[in-house]
């Protein structure tokens, strides 16, 4: 398990001292839950309004496409974002790249409204799938037919000119061919990067080789003269470096390397930062053991037992504990009254949050001007002024109104205004039949929606949850009741705690 740390302070109160204490909260929570970090994230003096304008939050953004980490840690939520917007969807950017964020100081990430309110944005995406598609497809359309770069890292083995066209670098262009052979030929991509690392030859960003370099590098059509933008595809337009016999054989490689065993991907704890031993409150981690047939047995087990002996935690079976917090958390946290007061209160913070017209302003008088200036640039070529410069201006126009007209685009979808009923429906998604509860996908949904800790006991579970009372944002918990007999053995759990008629009480 790969973790990383982010850390910013602002300049209004703050300082470098703050930048230390965070990272000492983060590095004692990794301690507990015994976490390696493998790399730290730091912005100094920087805003947590905007996160477009944090260096190093947009590179943990862009390392997290590269599979580089698994979690980041983060002191409180408002080092993370400010926004609860831009929280919701750098968390989703992060979600899709199997990335979690773990909170040192705090178990309620935005609130507990906030947690279900990101799931509900989360969601919207497909609420608003139509819509957004049009919209980017007129704002984009000009550029995509003029097969134009737009936005991006330049693919390695071309070069932009000045007129946005891609051209082959015919240095680059080699090496491409190259790498694409000698992957075809049986190297590994490991093995390939190691000898381009040795010659000191840089890739695009101008840093060193790895792996996932080749993997995009496998997927990028345009080295078979494909151009692609948002829906838009078109063949034979860019120049070619890589021939489609070659190219074929590549990617009938790669998608064997996709079929690899299951055995040999890495097991996913659900629970991971959420559950805690019941003896010691010390994290409960994932683990592993072989038994002597060789069968692999997966479990959680307490953190300071593992490091130090000094607990009489009895690991818990892995499957066991999540499908007993996915199942009490569906019959009693799915009913309609609790979906009722969740909806309410999610309803008043989208209505408040959506009250961003300043922002929304200031895009469209850029585009106004923007349009005005596009009108005096097509009066003088009907006047019959035309000139090299004129061309590159338009095109510097038409590109910064498509752009503009994408961000009021995803302003919108960033910020919508969620009516009560839209909430209750999003969230009756979570009302799944036997066959979909049987599913990874939604049982990582729910537990990341729902549910805020898991305390486990000799005898018992006390599960809190992320929902509302009496219109005010407090913890919800339950408690569930089993027989205390597991089995454990040199290869990790072979039994599970066998569950009782559920008991169940609030605990406010």
């Amino acid at each position: 398990m790969k973790v990383v740390i982010y850390a910013r302070y602002s300049c209004d109160r703050q300082n470098e001292q703050s930048i230390e204490g965070q990272l000492h909260e983060c590095y004692a929570y990794a301690e507990k839950h015994d976490i390696t970090i493998v790399k730290e994230y730091i912005d100094r003096a920087l805003s947590g309004r905007s996160a477009e304008h944090r260096t190093a939050f947009q590179q943990m953004i862009k390392d997290s496409d590269k599979k580089a980490f698994d979690f980041v840690i983060v002191y409180k939520t408002d080092r993370f974002a400010r926004n609860r917007y831009d929280s919701a969807i750098y968390k989703a950017k992060l979600k899709k790249n199997d990335v979690r964020v773990l909170y040192a100081k705090e178990s309620i990430p935005d609130g507990p409204e906030g947690i279900i309110l990101e799931s509900l944005l989360e969601g919207m995406a497909e609420y608003y799938s139509a819509e957004l598609s049009q919209k980017i497809k007129r704002g984009i359309h000009e550029i995509a037919l003029k097969h134009k770069a737009y936005g991006g890292n330049r693919p390695f083995g071309y070069r932009i000119d000045s007129d946005k066209n891609f051209v082959i670098d015919e240095k680059e262009a080699e090496i491409v061919r190259k790498i694409f052979t000698d992957f075809a030929d049986g190297k590994q991509a490991k093995e390939i990067a190691a000898e381009l690392n040795e010659k000191g030859i840089k890739n695009a960003r101008g840093t060193s080789w790895n792996k996932n370099n080749f993997f995009q590098i496998f997927h990028n059509e345009k080295y078979i003269g494909v151009y692609k933008l948002g829906n838009y595809r078109q063949e034979n337009v860019i120049p070619r470096i890589v021939s489609d016999e070659l190219w074929n054989k590549v990617q009938s490689l790669v998608e064997k390397h996709k079929q690899a065993p299951a055995s040999s991907r890495q097991t996913e704890y659900l629970l991971t930062g959420k559950a805690y031993c019941g003896n010691c409150g010390t994290g409960l981690q994932g683990g592993y053991g072989t038994s002597k047939t060789g069968d692999k047995h997966y479990y959680y087990v307490c953190s300071a037992r593992k490091r130090h002996k000094s607990c009489d935690f009895k690991p818990v079976t892995k499957e066991w504990l999540e499908s007993t917090v996915v199942d009490v958390t569906v019959k009693n946290i799915l009913q309609d009254d609790i979906i009722d007061l969740i909806a309410s209160r999610c309803e008043k913070i989208s209505a408040a949050e959506h009250d961003k017209q300043a922002e929304r302003n200031i895009l469209k008088l850029q585009l106004a001007n923007v349009n005005k200036s596009l009108s005096n640039i097509m009066k003088a070529i009907e006047e019959g002024i035309i000139t090299s410069t004129t061309k590159q201006r338009l095109n510097e126009l038409e590109e910064q109104k498509a752009k503009l007209e994408f961000e009021l685009t995803e302003l919108e979808i960033m910020q919508p205004l969620l009516s009560k009923s839209q909430i209750v429906y999003m969230l009756t998604r979570f009302k799944a039949d036997e066959d979909t509860a049987l599913t990874e996908e939604y049982r990582k949904d729910l537990i990341e929606c729902f549910v805020n800790s898991v305390y486990v006991y000799d005898d018992k579970l006390i599960i809190t949850y992320n929902l509302l009372q009496k219109e005010k944002a407090e913890l919800f918990s339950i408690e569930h009741a089993f027989n205390s007999s597991t089995l454990i053995c040199s290869g990790g759990p072979t039994g599970t705690r066998t569950p009782d008629q559920p008991v169940m009480s609030r605990l406010l």
